[in-house]
């Protein structure tokens, strides 16, 4: 047992209704900050028996489910298989924390030095790498919210991540490689609102990168920057857990 494991297999494990508790006990100032609901989950790490009713796993794809909703945030358990990872994206001006429930996963964080959106061109660059295990929960940093989240392959393990988004969000900035792309819900149908509803996600396997570029790209220009057209796979893995991709 490495020094990770052996640091959350010995923390004090609480049932998800206890952490859904004391978020709803959050006003809407504390959720304007970044550390009252950092610390509310690194107060409150979850056993990850009490999630399993949330859970739904696919072996092709990473899969959103909704736990928790109000007007003010939304909490969601993700969950990733071995080798997994999401697209470049941010949030739309939302705060977003994360926990981890079961395993460990890296958040690669990406700093934005030029955008265009309506011609769907950014210039971004990497900055730095988080990891996220049962002890360390982590924010978004509002200022540098553009990241991905990934299950790297030498993990060896399932994962699963709690996504605290406040406030709750229906579009979102997809970055590929040079080229941004706006997501918005109008390719999504409304499935419903209740806790319990999963949303399965195609897949962006950190191993598959250029297969993904090979498949999505319908552009390129003399410079070689490609322009990707939003493809529901970009879009349903950002949207809330209780949408689901018609395809």
């Amino acid at each position: 047992m490495d020094g990770v494991q052996g640091v959350a297999a010995s923390l004090r494990k609480v049932p998800i209704s206890e952490l859904v508790k004391d978020l709803q006990k959050l006003r809407e100032r504390d959720l304007d900050t970044i550390e009252t609901p950092l610390e509310v989950l690194r107060a409150n790490p979850v056993d990850p028996d009490s999630i399993r009713p949330y859970l739904f796993w696919n072996a092709q794809h990473y899969t959103r489910n909704l736990i928790d909703r109000t007007d003010l945030y939304e909490l969601l358990a993700i969950c990733w298989e071995v080798g997994m990872g999401s697209s470049i994206h941010n949030h739309k001006g939302q705060n977003c924390w994360m926990a981890a429930a079961m395993g460990r996963l890296e958040v690669h964080n990406y700093h934005v030095l030029e955008e265009d959106l309506p011609n769907h061109r950014c210039n971004i660059v990497p900055t730095d790498v988080v990891e996220i295990n049962p002890s360390k929960p982590v924010a978004v940093d509002p200022l540098n919210p553009v990241h991905d989240v990934r299950n790297p392959r030498e993990f060896g393990e399932r994962a699963v991540s709690l996504h605290l988004y406040s406030r709750p969000f229906d579009s979102c900035v997809v970055y590929s490689g040079f080229i941004t792309t706006r997501s918005t819900a109008s390719a999504c149908s409304r499935n419903d609102s209740h806790p319990g509803t999963t949303s399965v996600v195609p897949p962006h396997s950190v191993d598959m990168v250029e297969n993904l570029i090979r498949s999505l790209l319908i552009e390129h220009t003399a410079q070689g920057a490609f322009m990707w057209k939003m493809a529901q796979m970009h879009l349903q893995g950002l949207q809330l857990g209780q949408w689901r991709v018609t395809v």
